[in-house]
Parts: C-alpha cells; structure tokens; sequence
C-alpha cells in the first residue's frame, strides 16, 4: 500500500507558534500536487510534478514538503 496519496491530511507543529496545523495532499495541476493548509489555502511551497498519484514516491515526497516535518493524521485512504 502506498505511504503517500492525494487527499491524505498531515499535521505540522509550528515550533515558534507552538500549535499544529493541518494540510492536505491537494492534485493542483495535471500531474502537480502540493501541501494545502486547511486553515488558510496557502500551499506550503510550490507544487512538484509526480509520476504516479496513487503511488507517491518517498523522494517526490521529500520535495513536495520540503524540508518540513509533517506528521500523518489519516493512516487511511477513503477511496480503498
């Protein structure tokens, strides 16, 4: 089963804020996804192509979160 997949939510701890916030795994273009915040709608850099959107590869990962630690909220897919 894949790790990562369009509509998955994530949590990221904002360390000088000191309180989580939620963002989605959005397909914002054909074969572009990104991190949403669900709080705001900013994007959390810009989108990255992908191969296969069922099936997002742990380096297209490293690239979509950049950097950032984002924790799983949802360990289910809803569509499976």
């Amino acid at each position: 089963m894949a790790k990562y997949w369009i509509g998955q939510r994530y949590k990221y701890k904002y360390k000088r804020e000191g309180k989580d916030q939620e963002y989605l795994l959005a397909q914002v273009d054909y074969s572009k996804v990104a991190l949403i915040n669900l709080r705001n709608g900013n994007r959390w850099g810009n989108p990255v192509e992908i191969v296969l959107h069922e099936d997002i590869s742990i380096k297209e990962w490293e690239r979509i979160c950049s950097g950032g630690e984002f924790e799983v909220k949802e360990e289910k897919r809803r569509d499976k």
